[in-house]
């Protein structure tokens, strides 16, 4: 392999290994803070959640609602069309170019725990 092939080679093995022990560092972050994350793309779908957030859900496999539309994972989630029908909205207002607000809401979880949670929405720039 060409010495200029090599260092490439060295060069993007290195990045990678630091992307992953980023995040590594934000599941660190996220799974044990007060909070529960979610990243969304540009058509709502999930890209990143925090692992407690679904723990709080009994759900065991995470990796099921990676791709999927916010709002159908809600569907799967919560037993509560209320929190749905308030999460569309709210997400609406993000989609429409609002930036930066929390409400106010209760969530019924599926063993039927209700609790008032802050949502936190900040829409990020464009990469």
């Amino acid at each position: 392999m060409p010495k200029k092939e090599t260092a490439d080679y060295i060069a993007v093995e290195k990045n990678t290994d630091e992307i992953g022990r980023l995040n590594s560092l934000l599941k660190i972050l996220t799974n044990n803070a007060c909070t529960y994350s979610l990243v969304l793309d540009h058509d709502t779908k999930i890209l990143y959640y925090s692992e407690s957030l679904l723990s709080l859900a009994g759900i065991k496999n995470y990796e099921t609602f990676i791709g999927m539309p916010l709002l159908d994972a809600y569907e799967i989630i919560f037993n509560d069309r209320g929190f749905i029908e308030e999460a569309s909205r709210r997400l609406s207002r993000v989609m429409s170019g609002e930036n930066d607000f929390f409400e106010d809401d209760t969530v019924v979880w599926p063993d039927g725990q209700k609790r008032i949670y802050r949502l936190s929405y900040k829409k990020s720039l464009k990469a």
